[in-house]
Formats: structure tokens, C-alpha cells, sequence
């Protein structure tokens, strides 16, 4: 189900792309002051010249961290938490970590001229502002794969790339979404621009 209306609404943003290259044209070719006209010659070079540069944006890098992370966490077993000793013991370590990890990075952001604040002293518009996303996923990823380690739901390396990959497996048909809906957004700023 979740196929098909991704396949609906990537069908509609190809129509919608369309749509915007002949209204283009027909605004370009009536005159239209601002517009500019994808089927130009400068806009097909626009359109194949900037087409990898339109997708590289912050927002495709969280989504593909998070996504490693909730394999990590999806796999790890702590949504199956036994009473027993290893399972204790494991919740135990990771809540160690974690706050060791908080920790420390309260401690590089914090203070008035912690490392991450910006040359001004502030934390937004600084490294800790542009990391809050890596810095999330970091520590959720971290704290499942130490958690699956302990538990023996991660027997080895192989299996903890098998729980990443698996949250991009899952994720991936919003990613096919994703190229989609950012070509319509960089095409419309082409056009009205």
C-alpha cells in the first residue's frame, strides 16, 4: 500500500514538472518579466548541469542517519527488553554511556566559549546547531549497537551493517520520493528566480 501511494504521488510530481517546463515556455515566450524558460538553452543546461547539486542537501543526509540509526535501534532487541541479568546489565552500560556522552557534549557546547558555539558565542548558526541531527543519531545508533553487542542480537560486525542497512532499506522508497520533490522544488526557484 505504502508503494502505491508513493508511486501516485511520483507520477503526480512527473506531471507537475511537466506542467512547470510548458508553463515556463509559454510565460518566457509571452514575456513574462522574472520567468525564465526550462526548454532554453540556458535552462536545459540549468536542468542537467545542476541536477545532483539540487539533491545534495542537509535534509537527504539526516534522513539517511536517522534511518541507519532506526535500523539500529529497530534491531538492537531493546524493544524486547527480558528481566533477566544480561538484558539488565546491558540497559545499565548504555544508560552509562549515554550520559558520559551528554556529558561531553554539554561540555563542548555549552560553556560561553565552548568549542561548538560560534565565533559570536552563540549555538545557533554554530557547528552544534548544524550537528543537533548527527549528534542524535551518533548517540541512538551507539547506544543500540552496544545494547545489541551485550545482548547477543549483534553477533558480529556483518550484523550491526545489516540492522544500518535495513533502516534504508526502509526508508528507501521516501528517498525515490525525496529526488522527486526536490527536482520540482529547484525547478520551480529556477523558473520564478
Amino acid at each position: 500500500m505504502k508503494n502505491r501511494i508513493i508511486g501516485f504521488l511520483v507520477v503526480f510530481l512527473c506531471i507537475l514538472e511537466v506542467m512547470l517546463v510548458l508553463a515556463s515556455w509559454l510565460m518566457s515566450a509571452i514575456e513574462v518579466e522574472g520567468i525564465r524558460s526550462l526548454l532554453s538553452a540556458e535552462g536545459i543546461r540549468w536542468f542537467f548541469g545542476s541536477f545532483v547539486d539540487g539533491l545534495q542537501t542537509e535534509v537527504l543526509i539526516w534522513i539517511l542517519l536517522l534511518s541507519i540509526t532506526w535500523g539500529c535501534v529497530r534491531n538492537c532487541g531493546i524493544g524486547h527488553y527480558n528481566h533477566d541479568i544480561r538484558h539488565y546489565g546491558a540497559f545499565r552500560i548504555v544508560l552509562f554511556v549515554v550520559v558520559v556522552y551528554v556529558s561531553f557534549i554539554f561540555y563542548i557546547s555549552l560553556p560561553s566559549h565552548a568549542i561548538l558555539r560560534s565565533a559570536t558565542g552563540g549555538l545557533w548558526s554554530s557547528a552544534f546547531s548544524r550537528a543537533v541531527v548527527p549528534i542524535i543519531a551518533f548517540i541512538f545508533s551507539l547506544a543500540s549497537i552496544i545494547y545489541g553487542l551485550i545482548t547477543k542480537r549483534f553477533a558480529s560486525a556483518s550484523t550491526i551493517i545489516a540492522a544500518m542497512g535495513d533502516g534504508i532499506k526502509t526508508i528507501a522508497p521516501y528517498l525515490v520520493l525525496y529526488v522527486f520533490v526536490m527536482q520540482l522544488i529547484n525547478s520551480l526557484v529556477y523558473v520564478i528566480n
